[in-house]
């Protein structure tokens, strides 16, 4: 990467409970914030394709869809790519 630009990463399990679920969307996007404010104008994430509810959380985050990455995954899976822009 090169300055003003990250990538945001989280692994997420199910069982994670609906408050502590609330509560850690609020630190990402405070975490977010902090981050364009400090200079980061590009912030990148990617989502696997059938993951729907990673698709709505990286959206609920402020992050827009961008491209379609084939083969992304050490799977092989395909995902989606995201941006958050300052």
């Amino acid at each position: 990467m090169w300055q003003g630009r990250g990538v945001a990463w989280a692994l997420m399990s199910p069982r994670v409970p609906t408050s502590d679920f609330v509560r850690i969307t609020r630190m990402v996007r405070r975490t977010l914030a902090k981050a364009q404010a400090d200079g980061f104008r590009r912030i990148e994430a990617s989502v696997d394709c059938e993951f729907e509810n990673g698709h709505r959380w990286v959206k609920a985050l402020g992050f827009e869809r961008e491209s379609l990455l084939q083969k992304f995954s050490p799977e092989g899976r395909d995902h989606i790519g995201y941006v958050r822009l300052a």
